[in-house]
């Protein structure tokens, strides 16, 4: 009796996901056909001009490096977690004075990050 019963639900199991995967690919499917009847969406004229005028592009070049940006996130990282008041105001003048810094991640990353004496 209880072996009918494991193979029963585990029966009822199978039909259940063979029911959600069909639907998930039915889904899929009206959807595909959904798009294939549109008109694809127009491109410029000129593809130089549409790609300058998305600045997140993964194709466009690399910033130049700059001595004075790097000195400044230098002292900005060399800073001791144990002086939070400086590196924030080290940090937002970083932020301020080079807005376009590859740095901003770390630098953001530092002045939100919860001191020890915040944690306690």
């Amino acid at each position: 009796m209880k072996d009918n019963l494991k193979l029963l639900i585990g029966a009822g199991m199978l039909l259940g996901l063979a029911l959600c995967f069909s639907g998930a690919a039915a889904a899929q499917a009206t959807q595909g056909s959904q798009t294939q009847g549109q008109q694809p969406a127009q491109q410029p004229a000129d593809k130089d001009k549409a790609a300058g005028s998305n600045t997140l592009s993964l194709d466009l070049p690399t910033p130049a490096v700059n001595a004075d940006e790097d000195a400044a996130f230098k002292a900005f990282s060399e800073i001791p977690p144990t002086d939070p008041k400086k590196r924030i105001e080290l940090g937002e003048a970083f932020a301020t004075k080079y807005p376009s810094s590859r740095y901003l991640p770390p630098v953001y990353s530092t002045l939100t990050r919860p001191t020890s004496r915040q944690m306690t």
